[in-house]
């Protein structure tokens, strides 16, 4: 399990290498729609662990979806962005280790 300053420098980073990513590519509604959609959805996954993290809110069976998306964003980011996709994979971890999903 990682310290909570870990997860502290990861939360931090993963927002510095989405600031990096969007300036690269322009962010903008002519961005290409996959790279966007992905890059949504590292941002959408990082509110919801932060809530979990920090506010102990459980993620609902609804959000579930936001935390399935590793192979593509892996697809899509490696090469140029693979740290982003590293991050959003050990978020992925992080949460399913600490049960950070709504017990049913």
């Amino acid at each position: 399990m990682m310290k909570n300053e870990n997860i502290i420098e990861l939360i931090n980073d993963t927002y510095e290498e989405l600031k990096k990513i969007k300036i690269d590519i322009e962010f903008s509604k002519y961005s290409d729609r996959v790279l966007t959609h992905n890059i949504l959805v590292i941002e959408i996954t990082l509110s919801l662990f932060q809530l979990g993290f920090f506010n102990n809110r459980t993620i609902e069976d609804c959000e579930k979806y936001w935390f399935e998306g590793g192979f593509y964003i892996h697809y899509n980011l490696d090469g140029k962005w693979e740290r982003l996709a590293d991050n959003y994979s050990r978020i992925v971890r992080i949460v399913a280790e600490q049960n950070f999903f709504k017990q049913i």
